[in-house]
């Protein structure tokens, strides 16, 4: 009897140990259950979400910008109806000369709130950087988006993402918040061609041989966010001429279009979306395009390994099913939970994950 007494309190207090010892690891944010060897992970969900729209402003993407406009409430309203902190804004595919002349061109890098180029007011919003406190959110998008035909022929599109996030003339719009997620949407009939020389001149694959590697817009991009290659806090998505669509391509001749062959690739290795821009309506590409945003920005890193099997989640009280489609699925990469579809969990949500490690420590 005693010895059973005294092996029951010893193991009492052995657990009682672990227990603080594992609710002393504040960052993780780790509790263990007093009655199961399962984990216990909640918190808020973080749903902040930094958009920049890469928009090509040559003389062939009147109808593209309009369909982008047209369908801005495909994208939108998945954000609107989670309740996301979102900031959106708009760039060219010229912003690139800042580069190369800053004095001239610099303003080629400042956010977009419309056509720049005519040199009326007309076609501005005055609304540099849209959020969930802008009064007409989708009106203000149709202006912004609409950056005008009259821009550059030689589009760099990449160049360009990197002189308009790097601009401090964008610093007062608060883009881009250190802890959101970053998005990058281009959308051009033509391909990248982001290259060493400050000619203005268009080229295409064939003739431009000193284009930046794409290697080199990921670092930079990493750098900028603070990521690593398993773990990105961005990704990168396109409507363009898809590669090896003819017909698109005979519908864009070289005079207004090339297969986006760097921009599917740099949208492939950051897990983006690419769309066809010769869709004439854009709605499912940007519907596409906002879901994946959401699946990457809610991802929930796990403090230890799972066994997968064991895994439970919960969204607010209610089970979760583990589905590609409307559920969760995890991702060994990163060590993260990652919900799909309506399973995206709310502004606010509290997110329980239940699991059995593969080792104790």
């Amino acid at each position: 009897m005693y010895k059973f007494k005294f092996t029951f309190l010893v193991g009492l207090f052995i657990s009682y140990m672990f227990i603080l010892t594992a609710c002393g690891d504040k960052a993780a944010d780790i509790s263990i259950l007093a009655t199961s060897d399962s984990f216990v992970q909640s918190t808020a969900i973080n749903n902040k979400v930094d958009i920049l729209w890469v928009i090509d402003s040559s003389g062939s993407m009147a109808e593209e910008q309009q369909n982008l406009a047209d369908n801005f409430s495909a994208f939108i309203s998945r954000f609107i109806t989670k309740g996301y902190d979102y900031h959106m804004a708009v760039t060219a595919t010229d912003a690139w000369r800042r580069e190369f002349n800053q004095s001239s061109y610099g303003y080629l890098a400042k956010f977009r709130d419309g056509n720049i180029y005519t040199g009326t007011t007309s076609d501005n919003s005055g609304i540099f950087m849209i959020s969930p406190l802008t009064s007409n959110i989708i009106d203000t998008f149709r202006t912004n988006i609409k950056v005008g035909i009259t821009g550059s022929g030689d589009e760099r599109a990449f160049d360009s993402i990197k002189q308009t996030l790097i601009n401090t003339d964008n610093d007062p719009y608060n883009f881009r918040r250190t802890d959101a997620f970053l998005a990058v949407v281009i959308v051009s009939d033509e391909d990248d061609f982001s290259r060493n020389s400050s000619g203005i001149v268009g080229c295409d694959h064939s003739t431009c041989t000193n284009l930046r590697t794409i290697d080199s817009y990921k670092d930079f991009l990493d750098t900028y966010t603070g990521s690593v290659a398993t773990d990105r806090k961005y990704n990168v998505s396109t409507i363009t001429i898809i590669p090896g669509d003819t017909a698109c391509m005979a519908a864009n001749p070289s005079s207004g279009g090339n297969y986006g062959i760097r921009h599917v690739q740099l949208a492939n290795e950051t897990n983006g979306v690419v769309g066809n821009i010769c869709d004439t309506n854009f709605s499912n590409s940007l519907d596409e395009i906002s879901g994946r945003i959401a699946e990457l920005s809610t991802q929930f890193r796990l403090a230890r390994e799972p066994i997968v099997s064991s895994i439970v989640v919960h969204v607010n009280g209610v089970l979760i099913p583990n589905n590609s489609v409307n559920g969760w699925t995890y991702n060994p990469v990163n060590n993260s939970v990652v919900f799909h579809g309506s399973a995206v969990p709310p502004q606010g949500a509290d997110i329980q994950i239940y699991y059995d490690p593969t080792t104790l420590t």
